[in-house]
Formats: C-alpha cells, sequence, structure tokens
C-alpha cells in the first residue's frame, strides 16, 4: 500500500472534523429554533383560545349549536385560526372547518382531554380533518366552577414554520461557507506543521550524502527545534567520527604501504579486502583490480590458496613456505592470522 505524504493525513482529518463539528451544531441549531416557533405558536394560539372562550364559552352554555357555528366561522376567517366547541361529553358542536355534526368524539383527543379535566391542553400532530401537520390548543369552558365544555383552536405547522425553514437554508448555506473556510486555514495550517518535517528531510538526505557542513535552520516549534538540534548535533558527532577515521585510515594506508613484507587480506569467501603495494609487485599484479575478487581469479598459486584456505579454518596463527614462479623462482614464507571484527566474529585473513 503507497504511503501518503503526512499533509494529506491532516489535512483531512482537520476538514472532517470542522465540518462534523459545524454540522452537529447547525443541527442543534435548527432543532432549538424549530422548538422556538412552535413554543411562540403554541403561546399565540393559546391566546387566541382564551379569547374565544371569553366570546363563546357564555352562549355554550345554551348549546345552540346554529349560533356558535356561525360564529365559529366568522372567527375563524378573522383569525385565520381553525376553532372547535367541544361538549363536556366530547361532542363537537361548532367548527370552523368542519361540518360538526360529520365529526367523531373528541373526548379521546389528548388536548381536548386535558382541557376537559381542568387544564390547559397541547399537542402537535397530523390532523385527521384536513391530513396536515397541526399544532393544537385546547382550554376549558367553566361554569360555576364546573367544566361545561372546552375551546380548541389550531392552526398549520406551514403557517408559523416558514421563516424558520428559510432560517434553515441560511444557516446551511453558513456551514458550507465556514466549511470552505476551515478547508484553506487547515491547508495552510497543515503546511505550516508539515513544511518544517520536509526541511528535515530534505537536511537528513543532505547528510545521508556525506554533506555534513551544513547545518538544519532551527524550526519555530520546540519540538520541530528539538529534533533539528539533536540532528545537527548528530552531523557534527558523525563528522568528527569520519574524520578521525579518514586519518587513521590514512595513517593505516601509510604504514600498510611502506611495509616491504606483502600484505593480504581476504574475507571468509577468500575476496581480496585489501592488499599492500608491496605484495602487488611480489606477485606482478594491479591493486586496484585486485580488490573485491575472488583469490584465485587474482594470484594463480594453488599453494597460497591452500595456505588461505587452512588460516580460515584455523584459530590461530599459521606459518608456511610456498615457491613464486612470477619473477623467477622465489622461496617466500608466509604468516597467517585470523582477522576478527569489534564482536570478535571471524570475518577473514591477513596473509604477510
Amino acid at each position: 500500500m503507497p504511503r501518503r505524504r503526512l499533509i494529506w493525513q491532516l489535512f483531512p482529518l482537520f476538514v472532517l472534523v470542522s465540518f462534523g463539528s459545524l454540522l452537529a451544531a447547525g443541527l442543534y441549531a435548527t432543532q432549538t429554533l424549530r422548538q422556538f416557533y412552535l413554543d411562540r405558536a403554541t403561546q399565540g394560539l393559546e391566546s387566541r383560545a382564551y379569547l374565544v372562550q371569553e366570546l363563546l364559552g357564555e352562549q355554550m352554555r345554551f348549546a345552540d349549536a346554529a349560533a356558535l357555528q356561525a360564529r365559529c366561522v366568522e372567527l375563524g376567517e378573522q383569525s385565520d385560526t381553525r376553532i372547535t366547541l367541544v361538549l363536556a361529553t366530547g361532542e363537537v358542536i361548532a367548527d370552523s372547518h368542519a361540518e360538526p355534526g360529520l365529526m367523531e368524539n373528541h373526548a379521546s383527543r389528548a388536548e381536548v382531554r386535558e382541557a376537559l379535566a381542568g387544564g390547559i391542553g397541547r399537542n402537535h400532530r397530523l390532523s385527521a380533518t384536513t391530513r396536515k401537520d397541526t399544532s393544537y390548543v385546547a382550554v376549558p369552558v367553566m361554569y360555576e366552577d364546573e367544566v361545561i365544555g372546552a375551546v380548541r383552536v389550531a392552526a398549520p405547522q406551514f403557517t408559523f414554520m416558514s421563516a424558520p425553514g428559510a432560517i434553515y437554508w441560511q444557516i446551511a448555506g453558513g456551514i458550507l461557507f465556514i466549511t470552505v473556510l476551515v478547508a484553506f486555514l487547515s491547508l495552510a495550517a497543515t503546511r505550516r506543521i508539515t513544511m518544517p518535517i520536509e526541511d528535515l528531510k530534505r537536511g537528513a538526505e543532505r547528510f545521508a550524502r556525506g554533506e555534513l557542513v551544513a547545518r538544519l535552520r532551527m524550526p519555530e516549534s520546540q519540538e520541530m527545534g528539538q529534533l533539528a538540534d539533536a540532528m545537527n548535533t548528530m552531523a557534527a558527532q558523525l563528522e568528527d567520527r569520519i574524520r578521525a577515521v579518514e586519518r587513521q585510515r590514512n595513517e593505516l594506508e601509510a604504514v600498510f604501504g611502506s611495509m616491504v613484507e606483502g600484505v593480504i587480506a581476504v574475507d571468509t569467501q577468500e575476496r581480496v579486502i585489501s592488499i599492500n603495494a608491496a605484495a602487488a609487485a611480489l606477485f606482478d599484479i594491479s591493486r586496484a583490480r585486485a580488490l573485491g575478487r575472488d583469490l584465485r581469479e587474482v594470484i594463480r598459486n594453488a599453494d597460497l590458496h591452500q595456505f588461505v584456505g587452512q588460516t580460515l579454518r584455523s584459530a590461530g596463527p599459521a606459518e608456511a613456505d610456498i615457491t613464486l614462479h612470477q619473477q623467477g623462482e622465489q622461496q617466500v614464507r608466509l604468516h597467517g592470522a585470523p582477522l576478527s571484527d569489534t564482536s570478535r566474529r571471524n570475518i577473514g585473513c591477513v596473509v604477510v
């Protein structure tokens, strides 16, 4: 799976968190606004219900259905409200928007039941008559401390919820605008975080190429600054160690090259890892071409190969005499010893 850059891991996360927060706040705001408008509408309906009670409550004692129906229709048109008059038995005797005789008993309606019990009934539901979401408020009609009926007023919710609908669109537009703005700000913030990391990466690549003189620029953040300082310290220490190693290598090369004895070092696979000038002259070979190659390819001498193999297998020094024929017949004494690294692991042998 390809690895993504840090900026494309942080940026979508910032945008997603911001959008989620804005969306949650927007939903909460719309719900709060909707409830506010419902409460205000309910208060308005309650005021209308009490006005109708004052106007028609006295007439309900005489149950003059025709007069009450005419008055309900008139008041309903004037107030743009549905008005229903219900007797204590639940029978509807007048309604501004329907024929009372065709309406079922309303004693089971929650708001009417509450009003007939002496309280104020409030309810929001789908109207069985108009088939619209409607808000209802019912208040009791009293005569000599006895409930003789109820006045119920109702209004479709769309009549007072159109204003919040427009506000909902404004909230949605605001969320979209702020999300876009936050996306740009998040991109800038993410780049501000990732740019110092990119600088550190480029600096590490320079160090890896051996460019240890230049130092990393110190970022503004404390954590990045500490990392850059640590990498600069590492580069300085590495530069000192490389110089020390080069100095030691040059010294060793000087000593190695000035020896009159021929010296050959091989690894455990009998590949030449070092050879001095005296050995190259003795065997009449090129130092540059010998390095890294198998000893059998470089020097054609079975006795030497046998001695090297014996030295690699032994745990201590070895000696032998062999005859060379490169520059006439010569008798050469060989001294061999195993080579070990700092972990005392056998890595080859050296032959003088």
